[in-house]
């Protein structure tokens, strides 16, 4: 069975609902942007949706995030690296509320029309590479990357930001000596896996590249005080084995029930958070075809996912639906999302290969019926 045919199954399969909402087409033309550039001081929340009417379609500039009439008005954006571009990398839940983090621009909390706090002006360069979550506290990992970033200069930051949702502030958690690393070196990886965190730290000397890979308990205290974690070197291959995708015979239930309808026999890679989790996670199963990519989140409220094609599934205690966002012209397609009440965000974006063009939200209503706590 070929990818076109298995996500029209899966419609089938659960039941398909049109939205309500309909913009069209995906962003395709060239148009103007006429929003203020918010003020970018550490701690500030800005208004997602200033600028102007909502059609339900935003986009991404150095400056913010900003409402377009129509995707047609959407300004083009020359490609970047995907590490460098703006682009929302992932998702949490932050205090019970929905959370997006975008690269270049800092954490959006509670979906649009709600608050998008921008990364102090001397984070504003580096590149953000996921949440982190551990006893309550949000982080983010923060890292400068040395191909593409265009700075010479070594990058001695922390590697670890923490994030205070009741200040809208961001400040330092971990730096590479901290774990026992060189003080120039970039986490290129940090993942929690079972009961301990494996990380993963790349060094460039003199045109020489090493990585130096390590295993331990927890994450460093920080301004908290007290001990800083034994970290343990491992080999690059136990490092390869522990963050390896999970199979996808160990999804978690809510999960398992949420893919139940895609044929056992379909290649499928899910990228996962399960609420309060301290990393996301993937699972991978291999089959015919190439493989679906969905981005998925799971709670008390039940799971959902959101495939690349625009293919949403969601299942809650009172009713399971499947139903697709607006088609997206070739080269691009969704990512992320956050559901708030009856409201669902999704991320999209540009794609060219390892660069990235435009990027925006899509915000559109829920089927009937469905709420999210």
């Amino acid at each position: 069975m070929t990818r076109r045919s298995l996500l029209p199954l899966i419609l089938l399969t659960l039941a398909l609902f049109s939205c309500s909402r309909r913009p069209g087409d995906s962003p395709s033309g060239k148009g103007r942007n006429g929003a203020e550039a918010p003020d970018p001081k550490n701690g500030a929340a800005d208004s997602v949706s200033e600028g102007g009417t909502a059609s339900g379609w935003y986009y991404f500039s150095k400056n913010g995030i900003h409402p377009a009439p129509s995707p047609a008005a959407i300004p083009p954006a020359g490609f970047v690296p995907w590490t460098e571009a703006t682009r929302v990398v992932d998702m949490t839940d932050i205090q019970g509320k929905p959370a997006f983090l975008v690269n270049r621009l800092g954490i959006m909390v509670g979906g649009t029309g709600s608050s998008l706090y921008r990364l102090p002006e001397a984070y504003a360069s580096s590149t953000l590479g996921g949440f982190v979550r551990e006893n309550g506290n949000t982080g983010i990992r923060s890292y400068r990357n040395t191909t593409f970033s265009g700075s010479s200069e070594a990058f001695t930051g922390p590697f670890l930001l923490r994030f205070f949702p009741e200040t809208g502030r961001f400040d330092p958690w971990a730096y590479p000596r901290d774990l026992g690393a060189n003080p120039d070196a970039v986490c290129v990886a940090l993942d929690r896996i079972g009961p301990m965190w494996y990380a993963s730290f790349k060094s460039e000397r003199d045109s020489r590249v090493e990585f130096l890979y390590l295993e331990f308990e927890r994450l460093p205290p920080g301004d908290t005080g007290g001990e800083g974690p034994a970290s343990r070197g491992i080999t690059a291959d136990s490092w390869r084995s522990a963050v390896r995708p999970f199979s996808f015979e160990e999804l978690p239930e809510p999960l398992a029930r949420l893919f139940s309808a895609v044929p056992s026999t379909a290649a499928l890679s899910v990228r996962a958070r399960v609420a309060g989790s301290p990393t996301a996670q993937t699972w991978a199963r291999e089959g015919e075809g190439e493989p679906l990519e969905a981005e998925a989140f799971a709670s008390d409220s039940g799971a959902a996912a959101l495939f690349s094609d625009g293919t949403f599934v969601i299942r809650t205690e009172t009713a399971s639906r499947a139903f697709r966002l607006p088609r997206l012209s070739a080269g691009y397609s969704y990512g992320c999302f956050m559901i708030a009440g009856s409201t669902l965000i999704a991320a999209w974006e540009e794609r060219r290969f390892f660069e990235t063009g435009r990027a925006g939200l899509l915000e559109i209503p829920l089927p009937d019926g469905i709420y999210w706590q």
